[in-house]
């Protein structure tokens, strides 16, 4: 149980930070501090954003806390899709 709620908390805390990096693009916020955190976290946060899809993927075929592993999927899942989506269109 403890890991399957550590690692939906880590899908939650994966999942706000990239909402919040487009807030502060949309809206052009330019405070020193969030360009501080974006710079730190910005390559950490995408590495771990698919190694969380896989563990959750894996553990969900493990048929403990399945409700758990499946949301942490789901999470992980977007967030993984939605990096793989910005890079195919700055690439493109």
């Amino acid at each position: 149980m403890k890991t399957a709620k550590t690692l939906l908390i880590a899908s939650i805390c994966n999942a706000l930070f990239f909402v919040w990096i487009y807030i502060t693009h949309v809206y052009k916020i330019t405070w020193t501090m969030s360009g501080v955190f974006h710079e730190l976290l910005m390559i950490p946060m995408l590495l771990l954003a698919p190694v969380l899809f896989i563990i959750a993927f894996i553990l969900l075929f493990k048929k403990q806390h399945w409700k758990w592993h499946l949301v942490s999927v789901v999470i992980s899942g977007i967030s993984t899709a939605c990096i793989i989506w910005q890079f195919h269109n700055s690439f493109s």
